[in-house]
């Protein structure tokens, strides 16, 4: 567990809680790596398809919350990283 789990946040004492997009980002890139260590796993068929489906889909789930924080997550991410992003392209967001 991480300090930061331990902080107490009064969002959390009235029952709120509130999910960042660093935190929904970091679920979803653990679910990629899970998903990629399963391609690596002797399996049976049938259990190997359930679990890349159910992983598929708790992945899917998480790019929806991305793009319900902020629109075109992905995208605008992409564009940030690019090393041909100019200053006047960022402006926007």
């Amino acid at each position: 567990m991480r300090r930061s789990d331990l902080v107490q946040h009064k969002e959390r004492e009235k029952g709120a809680s509130t999910r960042t997009s660093q935190i929904v980002f970091g679920e979803r890139q653990h679910l990629l790596r899970v998903l990629d260590s399963l391609e690596g796993t002797q399996l049976p068929i049938a259990r190997m398809q359930q679990e890349r489906r159910i992983l598929e889909e708790l992945i899917h789930a998480r790019t929806r919350d991305l793009n319900q924080i902020n629109t075109a997550w992905d995208e605008k991410i992409g564009l940030v990283l690019s090393s041909d992003a100019k200053p006047e392209m960022l402006e926007n967001w």
